[in-house]
């Protein structure tokens, strides 16, 4: 077998590892894959004899767009890279002897490359922008219904965008809930999150929630017959054709999730660029701060691997007093 096919292989099977890695997210694979593809590109070298040099030099490579690329692009770029060759350095080829070897045997290119600090500011919006976004959702139709039962869910469970596009009927259930104040019964929903290879985690979905997604299921006569794998929030057709799903075992692409978030925004007077489905993440954390929610709380909310991450969203998102300033003022007779 050729060297070239050996790392074609390779390539695949670094991306089938990241895809199980990230809940098998499409969105994922494509963008790996096309660093990957501009990487190899870039220099037109075959993978073992890239270098440092050539690394550093597609790192600072302008976007498609022809603009410097952020620090988060920067970013993106080295962790993918870098991930890849450690990947190829176990990856496990047979020789004509039936001999295993690794297939890339040298110094990864990426090691030691130091990723830029970046600043984090999540966006988010305020009570007036939420009150305005859910308002312009028309509930009296089969895909309004849909999309403030979708929306609605991204805001109170501050999961990210497969973690809810991808969710299925069989992924609700009635049980039992523990929390600091005793024992209950409710709705929970199971989710694979991000980075945790598919694992099952589970969490609180608000009656509410629960509420608008049967109130949608019942206006596109699917509550009588739904499947438990069956996807709950699905693409379907105009109002005028009776808003029934297009395809039963599709659910919303992620790309279209975000379209109709935009077209909502729009029609809210907000402004579109700002708006993506992430935000809701952001701005569920934002809000549940100012009510008083505490950063270990929000910590296991968002899931996130580390409190030090959630306490500089948080500081980020909160807006500092200044009672000094009114002091100075009064000091100055102003």
């Amino acid at each position: 077998m050729s060297l070239s096919l050996l790392w074609e292989q390779c390539v695949a099977a670094y991306l089938k590892e990241v895809y199980y890695a990230h809940s098998g997210s499409a969105h994922t694979i494509k963008n790996y894959s096309g660093i990957l593809r501009r990487f190899f590109a870039h220099h037109s070298k075959p993978p073992e004899q890239c270098t440092r040099e050539d690394v550093i030099d597609f790192l600072a490579m302008p976007t498609p767009r022809g603009s410097p690329p952020s620090h988060s692009t920067r970013n993106f770029r080295l962790i993918i890279v870098r991930g890849f060759y450690r990947f190829a350095s176990r990856y496990t080829c047979y020789d004509g002897y039936g001999k295993p070897y690794k297939l890339y045997q040298g110094d990864n290119p990426a090691e030691g490359l130091h990723r830029m600090k970046i600043e984090v500011r999540p966006r988010y919006l305020t009570e007036e922008e939420v009150k305005k976004f859910f308002g312009a959702i028309d509930r009296r139709t089969p895909i309004g219904k849909r999309d403030f039962a979708l929306f609605l869910t991204y805001l109170s469970t501050a999961r990210r965008l497969s973690e809810i596009g991808n969710l299925t009927w069989g992924a609700i259930e009635y049980g039992l809930i523990t929390d600091e104040n005793g024992s209950r019964r409710g709705y929970l929903y199971h989710f694979s999150g991000k980075g945790k290879g598919g694992q099952d985690d589970v969490a609180e979905l608000l009656e509410p929630v629960y509420q608008a997604i049967v109130e949608y299921l019942e206006a596109t006569s699917r509550m009588a017959t739904i499947e438990q794998d069956s996807f709950i929030f699905m693409p379907m057709l105009s109002p005028n054709g009776g808003g029934l799903p297009i395809d039963p075992y599709k659910p919303l692409s992620g790309r279209s999730i975000l379209r109709i978030a935009k077209e909502y925004a729009e029609r809210a007077g907000l402004d579109r660029t700002r708006v993506n489905v992430h935000i809701f993440r952001h701005t569920s954390a934002k809000h549940r701060l100012d009510l008083g929610q505490d950063i270990f709380s929000i910590n296991k909310l968002l899931r996130h691997s580390s409190l030090d991450l959630t306490w500089r969203y948080a500081q980020s998102m909160r807006v500092s007093g200044d009672p000094e300033a009114q002091q100075l003022m009064d000091h100055f007779g102003l």
